[in-house]
């Protein structure tokens, strides 16, 4: 049986690795040991080394998905953490498989013939 745990307080996670029943005024609590790891996984995305990060998920069970749509990292996302903590290789470590979609403007190509 699969539940989702839903954390707030500055630190969210939804996955399935964390099995917890909680009423709504347990909503705000958060176990010591599952902070802890949470906050690991916060240093690891700020360490900028992919290894570390990656062995930390590993450890946690979880999944870079599974990060990217619950984890907050002092109020940001895990992408967003790693960007403002200058931490490049796990920014695109976090953002690989995403499209971005960008307009290109039509310019018109030149063509010339020689006689």
């Amino acid at each position: 049986m699969k539940n989702v745990l839903m954390l707030t307080a500055g630190l969210a996670l939804a996955s399935s690795a964390f099995i917890t029943q909680a009423s709504e005024s347990d909503n705000d609590y958060i176990s010591p040991s599952l902070e802890a790891k949470l906050v690991k996984i916060c240093e690891a995305v700020m360490s900028d080394k992919r290894l570390r990060l990656h062995l930390s998920l590993k450890a946690n069970r979880l999944s870079v998905r599974d990060i990217n749509r619950g984890l907050k990292c002092n109020g940001e996302s895990p992408y967003n953490f790693a960007m403002t903590h200058e931490a490049y290789t796990n920014a695109d470590f976090l953002n690989r498989g995403r499209v971005e979609i960008r307009d290109i403007a039509y310019q018109p190509v030149s063509v010339t013939v020689a006689d």
